[in-house]
């Protein structure tokens, strides 16, 4: 699970256990459920990722038990098919020749794979904390 979505998560328990104990009394007992829930949610995201690298690194092998050729290859896979991409457009664009809606497709789905992650990590916390300033 990514921390976006144990965020949010998070946010509905709250709410939900705030709906349970609504008295000043039971604010503590009420901190006390959200503390474990908050452990629990976040033991199992963890447990998660755990087992899905675990799982990956037995389908695929560690990088460092492969051929050298062969981890050569995979580095660099992603990066060839995105230069052919781009390469592709340019090379049409360039020769006067229309550019099918499928390359635009591709040149958009190649773009968020480099720079998306990085926008969600990054730039969207931004963009989120701005927002929140001016409510």
């Amino acid at each position: 699970m990514s921390l976006n979505v144990i965020g949010s998560v998070i946010g509905i328990v709250d709410k939900v256990i705030d709906s349970i104990f609504p008295s000043d009394n039971d604010k503590a007992q009420a901190e006390l459920i959200k503390a474990e829930a908050r452990k629990k949610l976040i033991d199992a995201s963890l447990q998660k990722t755990g087992d899905f690298r675990k799982f990956m690194l037995l389908y695929e092998g560690r990088a460092s038990d492969l051929n050298p050729w062969m981890a050569s290859f995979r580095a660099s896979l992603r990066p060839v098919v995105s230069y052919a991409v781009y390469g592709t457009v340019v090379y049409l664009t360039w020769t006067g020749a229309e550019v099918p809606q499928m390359m635009w497709n591709l040149v958009l789905i190649v773009t968020a794979f480099w720079f998306g992650e990085r926008a969600v990590t990054n730039v969207a916390p931004a963009i989120k904390d701005m927002m929140g300033k001016k409510e």
